[in-house]
């Protein structure tokens, strides 16, 4: 089977995530920014003789630090990195929605809230909340509202067309995912693949190639952030 001596690799790596207990697949990543090995070591030394100068060098404590860099976020790899379990059921999020009064002096908002309004603003001019609305059992005065169901009724006195903005709580779809960082979980130890493309320098041929570690582990410590050219989720 022919092999390179000598080569080169130009393209970001691929990474497969197993399970240290049951060897199965727990994530995959293909869309990296960035990805790269730093080995390091100690080496302490014995000194002596005139002048104290370094006789021997003992080098131990070597470890290899994988530096992986993503714009695309994976639930999977979260989860990992949280040490928690991805959990999936209905759960209550929170929602601002700026809706418009119509004929009838009625509000309808795309969706039903859980419990009461968490505020019901006039929307001003310049974008931001103004005169805040208070809830009533029925017949609303001005400044007051009603709600049933999804239907907001207001007072006759408020112009058609005037925007409102709604701070509520909705229930999402069975299907929602949550990732769960707590202060009682962290990351467990996991086999990585690495796969890359190299280029032999002579022939120019390509072949693939795989770094395997067998035990490694997330940082405790990592960066979660958002940003318009898409970075980055990195560990």
């Amino acid at each position: 089977m022919a092999f390179a001596n000598r080569w080169a690799v130009r393209n970001v790596a691929k990474c497969s995530m197993y399970s240290a207990t049951t060897g199965k697949m727990i994530a995959y990543l293909e869309n990296l920014k960035t990805s790269g090995l730093q080995t390091s070591s100690t080496t302490v030394y014995a000194r002596g003789g005139d002048g104290n100068p370094k006789l021997v060098g003992f080098s131990s404590d070597k470890e290899i630090k994988v530096n992986l860099s993503s714009a695309i976020f994976d639930n999977r790899a979260m989860a990992l990195l949280t040490g928690n379990a991805l959990s999936t059921a209905a759960k209550e999020i929170y929602k601002r929605e700026i809706v418009t009064s119509v004929e009838a002096d009625t509000l309808t908002l795309t969706n039903t809230p859980v419990g009461d309004l968490l505020g019901l603003y006039i929307l001003g001019e310049d974008g931001v909340e103004s005169t805040e609305y208070t809830k009533v059992a029925a017949t609303p005065a001005a400044t007051e509202f009603s709600i049933s169901g999804k239907v907001i009724t207001l007072n006759s006195a408020v112009a058609t067309s005037t925007q409102f903005v709604a701070y509520y709580k909705v229930t999402t779809a069975s299907t929602a995912q949550t990732i769960t960082v707590s202060s009682n979980a962290f990351p467990a130890a996991f086999k990585l693949v690495m796969e890359v493309l190299i280029t032999d320098f002579s022939t120019k041929a390509l072949y693939p190639a795989q770094i395997i570690i067998p035990s490694c582990k997330m940082e405790d410590s990592w960066e979660f952030s958002f940003a318009p050219d898409g970075k980055r989720f990195a560990a």
